[in-house]
């Protein structure tokens, strides 16, 4: 558990299916509210999809930037600035990482709630699992809050029936980078009453 990191830089080369459905299997495993599950799993690895779904998340959020004073004076504003520019000016994909896998949970709309707090702790459980198999992962942050805001260009590239909604977005690869050291953690914080 302590070796998990958000992994941001992938080895140009897919992930088997048989190892997506692995990981998928245990993250279903995981607890939902309810027992309510819910959550299901898109799978996008084409390369050239991809490509398309990280431009039209950088096209949402350079629109976002422009015409909306919440992202536009949002903390995270400068950080997401400097993001578009080098996606304009060099080319490097910023939101997907060339990551040759997405992994989209969805979920019916009537239930988009549970859905997601389902789907967090999928993917809490897929994350954890993803080291024993050599590959990494990172939240796919930015590509869900284009989906949540219902940016149509995206959608229409997932091809998703339309009754489900994106829950979240998770890439999936093989680490272009091994570390030595484990990811430093503040101290733990406990009051008792």
């Amino acid at each position: 558990m302590r070796s998990r990191r958000s992994i941001r830089n992938y080895q140009p080369k897919g992930v088997p299916r048989d190892k997506i459905l692995q990981l998928l299997d245990t993250a279903r495993m995981a607890p939902t509210a309810c027992n309510s599950q819910g959550v299901a799993y898109h799978i996008v690895d084409k390369q050239d999809t991809l490509l398309q779904i990280s431009a039209a998340v950088i096209e949402w959020t350079e629109s976002e930037l422009k015409s909306s004073p919440a992202m536009a004076s949002a903390k995270y504003a400068p950080h997401l600035s400097m993001m578009v520019e080098q996606y304009r000016q060099k080319g490097e994909d910023v939101v997907l990482r060339s990551a040759p896998c997405l992994v989209v949970a969805v979920t019916d709309k009537h239930s988009f709630g549970t859905g997601r707090d389902n789907t967090y702790i999928s993917f809490a459980y897929l994350q954890l699992f993803t080291t024993s198999l050599g590959l990494g992962t990172c939240w796919g942050g930015l590509f869900e809050y284009c989906a949540a805001a219902g940016y149509e260009p995206l959608l229409t590239l997932l091809k998703l029936p339309k009754n489900m909604q994106v829950t979240s977005g998770m890439m999936v690869g093989y680490p272009q980078y091994t570390y030595q050291r484990l990811v430093a953690r503040n101290p733990l914080q406990v009051t008792w009453q």
